[in-house]
């Protein structure tokens, strides 16, 4: 949008978040911003736990039952022995975690002097999970009348959360939709597990079953991939290579959706470990593939265990028939008996596959799945968090970067008892030169975030103003003029780095925002931005907080940083007396003049 004063963008990446920018601009020059100069993206804040083989230690949650399926209660550090491919390793810390209605009155024995806890909390913070990118509109629709039907009966103690992994605010049950993608639709239909089979070699049934509806369509949809991909369509129309570059665009966007589920998934893990109490996490999803993203389910199973946080999966497909779904716009293979057959087992193989990654995110962190089971309330009243965890962790020593995965094996010395814990980790890759460098900007980033110095090194202002939601409306000017751009066909690039955070009188994120501004200047924008403002709202109950802003430019890894006291009244007007108008070109260009009067 073009004002007076400049161009102005504004939208809401993850609601309470918005993110605006206002450029101001020079009258006459005939300069205005071309796609791509500017773009911006929300990260989360705190950024997930990454494990390092020299830093981080490993973390296990493990849940013990006996023989008729009850909880253990009373086992010590010293039960348990802890292999990491077969070689012993030294608990390094040893808890556990009793949670209401817990079996066995015994207390925990400490290990050799290891810090023991058995607390049960007092408050209970439930963070919901819905797949809205992997779930139809049946799954959805169980779900949602599953979900309401225990939150509201929840006690008082129970706060909860409902996200949604393709990023949009779930504000309504009633309204949950799926969100908008297709798969390999037409004619042949590939399904994202036979994309991955026909990509990898893994099955030639795979790319025969493709082949073979091809014909049956009377090859008009291969003819049209065919000349996409610049392959042949001639006599028999029989083209391998157009199958396989569909099969490419099926399992491309399988596995970026699947990538998106995790991370949004890690952002409400990262989101939850701020909440006191007992955490609870319930995943609903018909299922997503995680072929080739074992070491990003990894870290999001890392980063809840150290969070303390339990994940639960419900499968929201119930009874449903796998095949009844998947095939629904296959043509008939009538004359081939043996693909007809194979085309229902890879439907069969596929509900497999999507319920891997599900299961292991609840296994490997103390929780259960609820599967094939049409009573998705008694589902939902069922995951709640084991009675009894343990939770263990230890050091690893001389682990090569590699990415190389560490099987992990838990035993117990009392006969007659069954264990749940996950069943490994990921070493991390060694880096590259670009990444280390990253890690370093990002490791300074968070210590400047924890201990801000006084000397600021990019030119920054902050201004902030109460919103009523309660929470703060705040705009952060920064000088962009001096900034060390690097040059690259013709163009300013910088990318900066802002983090907000808003801290009670202990020092604890109540609050928090990361956003990535990255700059492709022309030499004529770079000419007229001599700043840029950063929009953006932090959500918190009424009180005095510290506002603390932090800004890392990433050429030079330079880093600003302002802190000050905030107060959000519990209620406030807004005097829109003569003196004190400003309108909204005004404030979006940094004069904060409304006069805000609290009420407390």
């Amino acid at each position: 949008m073009r004002s007076l004063w400049g161009s102005y963008w504004r939208a809401c990446v993850v609601a309470p978040i918005c993110i605006a920018l206002f450029v101001p601009w020079v009258s006459g020059q005939g300069v205005s911003l071309e796609p791509g100069e500017i773009t911006l993206a929300k990260r989360t804040y705190p950024p997930p736990p990454t494990f390092s083989a020299n830093t981080n230690s490993v973390d296990l949650a493990v849940v013990v039952r006996g023989r008729d399926g009850k909880p253990v209660s009373d086992l010590s550090a010293a039960d348990f022995l802890l292999l990491d491919r077969g070689q012993p390793q030294a608990i390094a810390s040893f808890s556990v975690e009793r949670n209401p209605g817990a079996a066995g009155t015994g207390n925990p024995v400490a290990h050799s002097g290891l810090p023991v806890a058995s607390a049960a909390p007092a408050k209970r913070f439930i963070g919901v999970f819905v797949d809205d990118l992997h779930t139809d509109n049946a799954g959805l629709r169980y779900a949602a009348n599953a979900l309401k039907g225990y939150l509201q009966t929840a006690d008082r103690t129970t706060r909860y959360t409902v996200i949604a992994s393709s990023g949009r605010p779930i504000a309504n049950l009633d309204k949950l939709s799926p969100a908008t993608h297709a798969f390999g639709g037409g004619c042949p239909l590939i399904t994202p597990e036979q994309a991955y089979l026909i990509l990898n070699g893994l099955d030639s049934d795979a790319l025969q079953l493709a082949t073979s509806q091809a014909n049956i369509c009377s090859c008009v949809a291969i003819r049209q991939h065919a000349s996409r991909a610049g392959g042949a369509s001639g006599a028999g129309c029989v083209d391998a290579t157009a199958i396989k570059h569909k099969a490419d665009m099926v399992w491309s966007q399988e596995r970026i959706e699947s990538e998106r589920t995790l991370s949004q998934l890690s952002g409400l893990i990262s989101a939850m470990a701020q909440e006191p109490g007992e955490r609870v996490l319930l995943l609903v999803s018909n299922g997503f593939l995680t072929h080739d993203l074992n070491a990003e389910l990894d870290r999001t199973v890392t980063a809840a265990l150290r969070a303390g946080i339990v994940v639960n999966a419900l499968d929201s497909r119930g009874l449903t028939a796998a095949t009844s779904e998947d095939n629904r716009d296959d043509p008939p293979l009538i004359q081939d008996p043996r693909l007809s057959a194979y085309r229902d087992t890879l439907a069969t193989q596929q509900a497999q596959a999507q319920l891997d990654g599900m299961a292991a995110l609840a296994e490997e962190t103390g929780g259960r799945v609820f599967t094939n089971n049409n009573d998705l309330e008694s589902g939902v009243n069922l995951l709640l968090s084991p009675e009894v965890v343990y939770h263990l962790s230890f050091a690893p020593q001389d682990v090569a970067s590699d990415g190389s995965f560490h099987p992990l094996l838990v035993r117990l010395d009392r006969p007659g008892l069954s264990l749940q814990t996950r069943t490994g980790y990921y070493a991390p890759p060694a880096p590259s030169m670009e990444q280390a460098a990253a890690l370093r900007r990002q490791a300074e980033l968070e210590d400047a975030v924890r201990e801000p110095t006084a000397n600021s090194r990019i030119p920054l202002q902050v201004g902030w103003t109460p919103n009523g939601t309660p929470g703060l409306s705040v705009t952060v000017q920064i000088g962009t003029g001096d900034l060390p751009y690097a040059r690259k066909d013709g163009r300013n690039l910088e990318q900066l780095t802002l983090v907000s955070v808003l801290l009670d009188a202990n020092e604890r994120i109540v609050a928090s925002d990361e956003v990535v501004l990255t700059l492709r200047l022309r030499d004529a924008t770079r000419k007229v931005l001599p700043t840029a403002n950063l929009s953006l709202t932090l959500q918190a109950p009424a009180g005095t907080y510290t506002l603390r802003e932090v800004l890392q430019e990433a050429e030079q890894g330079r880093i600003g940083a302002l802190t000050q006291t905030v107060v959000i009244p519990k209620t406030f007007i807004v005097d829109r007396s003569p003196s004190q108008t400003v309108d909204r070109a005004g404030v979006e260009a940094g004069d904060l003049g409304t006069n805000l009067v609290g009420h407390g």
